[in-house]
């Protein structure tokens, strides 16, 4: 048992070393977790499009992209305020 905080990270850095650590931990903060965000708001924005695309019509590729990138970045825009 490794009495230490940081799940894989640490696992991975206890048994092989820092370099499969740090590689483990790159690779998932640049592209598992915004990668994972951006499949979820895109699958979001296509259930909220098409109700105003009847008969299997296909929603614009634009409409998509905009309401993803709003679904991703209005919950982080409150942190950006300064409180008094």
């Amino acid at each position: 048992m490794i009495p230490q905080s940081g799940g894989n990270y640490t696992y991975l850095h206890e048994a092989y070393g820092p370099l499969p650590a740090f590689i483990l931990l790159w690779m998932t903060v640049t592209i598992s977790i915004p990668g994972s965000r951006a499949v979820a708001a895109l699958s979001f924005a296509n259930y909220v499009v098409q109700p105003f695309f009847p008969n299997e019509q296909t929603p614009p590729q634009s409409a998509l992209r905009i309401i993803g990138i709003l679904l991703i970045h209005t919950p982080s825009f409150p942190g950006t305020q300064r409180r008094p």
